[in-house]
């Protein structure tokens, strides 16, 4: 999903993910508010890194794109399959466990 809000720089957000299903809905809401109230036009990438429980279903029903890896291929893996797809002008990395705090973003 991209969301415009008016003409500036797409911003790209790419969050690897690998059964985060009882993270990753927070996550999301975080980011979509925190780059709403900044007003900046975005997308969301979750790339789903061989999950075995709900995380992409999750991501999915809140509106970000979904890439999916069968197998596990590791952040860096999943960082890179989110770059190559994502559109934005800026691209900013986070990641599902809450290791960074996303209500700080952008």
């Amino acid at each position: 999903m991209i969301v415009s809000n008016h003409p500036t720089p797409l911003v790209s957000v790419v969050i690897p993910a690998y059964n985060e299903e009882l993270a990753i809905k927070h996550d999301i809401e975080i980011i979509q508010a925190a780059l709403d109230g900044a007003g900046y036009d975005w997308e969301l990438i979750v790339v789903d890194d061989g999950s075995q429980d709900r995380t992409a279903e999750i991501a999915e029903s809140l509106g970000a794109v979904v890439l999916r890896h069968a197998l596990n291929k590791g952040t860096g893996g999943a960082r890179s399959t989110g770059v190559r797809y994502a559109k934005g002008e800026i691209i900013i990395m986070t990641d599902a466990d809450g290791t960074y705090p996303n209500q700080d973003m952008p």
